[in-house]
């Protein structure tokens, strides 16, 4: 048997590295400290920036899913594309919200929304309504909280490991 075909049958998530834990073990450690780093990111973000409108009484509440919907997919679902490897971390359902829920006196329109994706990446509603230019409400700046954990994750980093940001197949800077 040839030496590339040998190494073709290597499987290297069970190669150990120097500090005694595997690849496998290193890769799922460090993208679960990621996911940390977007999480501590999100919740400063959360903790800083207002959930109403107007006044000071809050005007919604917030149901907590979004807080604990960051999540690292499985170890074994790696991929090898090119000279990269590519691990999922994912919003899951918790970020998925109905329009309008949880605000008093107004129901929304029953369209489900991704909050992760409206608070990291801002928004503007289109249409003429009544909360149109209500900062927070009707427009809200992006927070960039996921590309602020990696940049956390980047200057932290003791195994080399070069996280690119990418949202949907496609590199942000």
């Amino acid at each position: 048997m040839s030496i590339a075909n040998q190494l073709k049958s290597i499987d290297i998530t069970k190669l150990k590295m120097s500090n005694g834990k595997t690849l496998a073990e290193n890769l799922y450690a460090e993208a679960n400290r990621l996911r940390d780093c977007i999480q501590n990111r999100l919740e400063i973000y959360l903790h800083t920036h207002p959930y109403r409108y107007g006044g000071t009484s809050p005007t919604y509440k917030r149901t907590g899913g979004l807080e604990g919907s960051l999540t690292v997919d499985d170890i074994l679902s790696i991929r090898v594309v090119g000279n990269t490897l590519e691990l999922d971390i994912f919003f899951d359902e918790g970020a998925i919200h109905k329009s309008g829920d949880g605000i008093k006196g107004w129901g929304g329109n029953g369209d489900e929304v991704n909050v992760a994706y409206l608070l990291n990446y801002g928004y503007r509603v289109e249409k003429d309504v009544w909360f149109k230019n209500i900062p927070y409400f009707g427009f809200r700046p992006a927070a960039n909280f996921v590309e602020d954990g990696i940049d956390d994750f980047n200057a932290t980093n003791t195994l080399g490991i070069k996280i690119t940001k990418m949202f949907n197949g496609k590199v942000i800077y």
